[in-house]
């Protein structure tokens, strides 16, 4: 009885310091970890589409590899923190390497996405862009996420909306309708009015 209790003992104090030597050396290493994110290019392109493309630049000098790593791109209501469209991508894994490794992203979010909420068609506004990298570091002991927020200046295709609808009569069975309407609207809009 006192031989396996005694093996039980020493197997626990191996375990306890494997433990804390994995602890300490995935802690210590995060200092040989550098993460550079590049400036993103974005904007609308001719498919109608709101894009972010860009570079991130890891250098892992560390004893480990990142998991998972992914980034997702958020656009928010700034002040009500509603999400309007989110859209990710992984990324992979990067292994535990001195020299630079360079991940290229290219997220895109259809601006019929952003349309179908109905203050973002009619009233110019602020909203957020949220650019967050995730993953985990050494075995997954250390998830970590970066979070890089840019506001942008909404302008909606059909701000401050008005419409006038005057009705004359004609006689009894015929009337004569006139709908004229005024909004303000940044110039790469083109408008097609359907009438029905």
């Amino acid at each position: 009885m006192v031989k396996i209790s005694s093996i039980i003992n020493i197997f626990s104090i191996f375990l306890k310091v494997f433990l804390g030597i994995m602890i300490f050396t995935a802690v210590f290493s995060l200092i040989y970890v550098n993460i550079t994110v590049e400036p993103a290019e974005y904007g609308i392109n001719e498919d109608f589409n709101i894009y972010v493309k860009g570079t991130i630049v890891v250098q892992n000098a560390g004893f480990y590899e990142f998991d998972d790593l992914n980034i997702t791109l958020t656009f928010q209501n700034q002040y009500e923190n509603e999400t309007f469209a989110q859209v990710s991508q992984p990324l992979g894994k990067i292994p535990a390497d001195p020299s630079p490794q360079y991940k290229s992203f290219d997220l895109q979010v259809p601006l019929s996405q952003l349309f179908s909420y109905k203050q973002l068609i009619l009233n110019d506004t602020l909203i957020l862009m949220n650019l967050e990298i995730k993953g985990e570091y050494a075995l997954g002991l250390i998830p970590f996420g970066i979070t890089v927020k840019q506001p942008i200046e909404w302008e909606a295709p059909l701000d401050q909306l008005k419409v006038y609808l005057t009705v004359n009569d004609y006689n009894s069975t015929h009337k004569s309708v006139t709908i004229n309407y005024e909004f303000y609207s940044p110039a790469y809009y083109s408008y097609i009015l359907n009438i029905s």
